[in-house]
């Protein structure tokens, strides 16, 4: 059975379903809150929050990516479950082939790539309790591809015969970015910048706490730029749209500096971070021709769609 998972430092995201990459844990059941919201799995009770887990480059370093990453698949498994996609065995262990992604500069360091792979792996079937039910799973193989790329797969048709194509991914703490001419991948230029909306979160907490003594979390944040100005004064809203205007026109003109000219590619912006930031993104000056993958699991849909093709090409 295959899964697919994108591990995001700030969200996590399955086929059907996106949380935030936060986990804690503790003894005993959790007395309230929705039961879709924790599992019981290695002895304690694993309960997601909305209080992200710090950035990590390699996150194959912390065990929190693999919990977080079983709790995805377990909702997977509930949800097909549910759904009648799925006949559940109180006693059978589900093989899981788990689809999974890094930025695109990241799969050039081999070390890396096997740290994921092994990191994910479980040698023994694990036991999970979610929802009521007793999920017995062993994930047997891990394949890895690249995020942007794979949410591009989504949108082939649009851009496949294009010239030069631009792939901006913006996520938590990267933004990843992909070139692609005549739907060929440009490996010069393929990379990853430590430039995404954590960045910006970090920044507007930053200042307004100097500015106005004010705490403003991300989840504000969030808020803010899609029109609730109702828990902040008009002068802090006003404060976080300006910063992000800022953020949108650095991040954009960095391309610049890196000799990729903006509006002579046809640009395609895709992850969470793209679609918060879209109206900031569509007022720029420095872009001509541009469209936005809304859907924020894009990624998830692309690794399926690249394991189809990978296993299609492997039979001839």
């Amino acid at each position: 059975m295959q899964i697919a998972v994108d591990t995001g430092n700030k969200q996590i995201k399955t086929k059907h379903f996106t949380f935030v990459s936060g986990i804690t844990s503790q003894d005993t059941a959790p007395m309230m809150g929705s039961p879709e919201l924790f599992m019981r799995f290695d002895g304690k009770y694993y309960i997601l929050t909305n209080k992200r887990i710090p950035y990590q480059r390699d996150k194959s370093e912390t065990p929190a990516f693999f919990t977080l990453t079983i709790m995805g698949i377990v909702k997977e498994l509930d949800y097909m479950c549910r759904h009648e996609q799925l006949a559940y065995e109180k006693n059978k262990v589900y093989p899981i082939t788990l689809l999974a992604g890094l930025p695109p500069a990241h799969l050039q360091d081999i070390n890396v790539c096997k740290n994921f792979k092994r990191y994910f792996r479980t040698p023994e079937p694990i036991d999970i309790v979610y929802m009521g039910k007793k999920w017995n799973i062993k994930i047997t193989k891990v394949k890895i591809f690249p995020q942007c790329y794979a949410a591009m797969m989504t949108n082939m048709g649009d851009i496949n015969n294009r010239n030069r194509v631009l792939g901006i991914d913006i996520g938590g703490f990267t933004a990843d970015y992909i070139m692609l001419r005549k739907g060929e991948l440009d490996i010069e230029y393929t990379d990853s910048l430590e430039n995404g909306v954590i960045t910006l979160y970090q920044q507007i907490k930053k200042i307004c706490q100097a500015r106005y003594g004010t705490r403003v979390e991300e989840l504000d944040v969030d808020d803010i730029l899609k029109g609730d100005y109702s828990n902040f004064d008009e002068e802090i809203c006003q404060a976080v749209i300006s910063i992000t205007k800022e953020f949108v026109h650095k991040l954009l003109y960095s391309f610049k500096e890196m000799d990729i000219d903006l509006k002579t590619a046809y640009v395609v912006f895709m992850g969470g971070g793209s679609v918060l930031l879209k109206q900031f993104i569509s007022e720029s000056d420095l872009l001509r021709n541009f469209t936005f993958i809304d859907d924020i699991n894009a990624n998830v849909t692309g690794y399926e769609l690249l394991n189809y093709v990978q296993k299609k090409g492997s039979q001839h």
